[in-house]
């Protein structure tokens, strides 16, 4: 499962292969894949107009590939650092569960906010289970990123209309 959602640590960057998504630092598109239309949509400025770029293309029957002897330098999220700062996690999950809500309807947003509030249940379970038996009184960085998370996931849940938490306002 690592390699087909090309997870952290599992994917082939030494291999050209289609893939679902890119992440935006760099795309380059057909000008007939687009024909004319506005390649990002504004409703999100940053984390998920890639995502629903691809997904649009997709839908239309493009291609998304990754080519490993194209290289561009990007520096690991430095614009989202200085635009969103702290809260750019959570302004990338509001944004993800907008996107969401937007293309799958709003029933399907709320089954994905509890699928994920549950996956992290789950595997902070496992993780405080796994240290007390290694090491008590010790928990690990991930679990505590994770707990971080659970209050915007049982949040998004609940909520009506997430577009304003994820659009976030102007950058800082």
């Amino acid at each position: 499962r690592g390699e087909r959602f090309w997870l952290h640590g599992w994917s082939p960057h030494d291999t050209a292969t289609d893939v679902d998504w890119a992440i935006g630092a760099v795309h380059v598109l057909r000008a007939t894949a687009v024909n004319g239309a506005q390649v990002y949509n504004e409703r999100w400025f940053m984390y998920v107009e890639d995502l629903d770029l691809c997904w649009q293309l997709a839908r239309a029957g493009w291609r998304r590939r990754f080519e490993p002897d194209i290289t561009v330098t990007h520096i690991g999220n430095a614009a989202g650092a200085q635009a969103w700062g702290a809260s750019r996690r959570s302004r990338w999950q509001w944004a993800t569960y907008d996107w969401y809500g937007l293309r799958h309807g709003q029933t399907a947003r709320r089954a994905y906010a509890a699928l994920n509030a549950v996956g992290v249940l789950v595997l902070v379970a496992g993780r405080v289970a796994a240290r007390l038996l290694r090491r008590p009184g010790r928990r690990g960085v991930a679990g505590r990123i994770l707990l971080r998370s659970l209050p915007l996931h049982v949040e998004a849940i609940f909520i009506g209309d997430v577009g304003p938490r994820a659009r976030g306002g102007p950058p800082r």
